[in-house]
């Protein structure tokens, strides 16, 4: 009997040294979460099936915050 994919909330550090902190579902990123980029940036807002879906908010180390919607 196959127990069926449950969404989880966690953290995962990259090998470049990124980190995500949200929710997953199926090992993707999926749902509310927050991306460290190894620059400084930050994004954080929504992602489908791992990557950076719908509105959402990048602060950018060099140049403050930026309001977005992804596609």
């Amino acid at each position: 009997m196959l127990l069926p994919l449950v969404p989880a909330v966690g953290r995962l550090t990259y090998k470049d040294g990124s980190i995500y902190d949200g929710m997953w579902h199926a090992d993707r990123r999926h749902g509310v979460g927050t991306f460290y980029h190894t620059s400084g940036d930050i994004f954080v807002g929504t992602f489908v099936d791992g990557k950076r879906h719908g509105l959402g908010t990048t602060y950018m180390h060099s140049r403050g915050a930026w309001l977005c919607m992804l596609q």
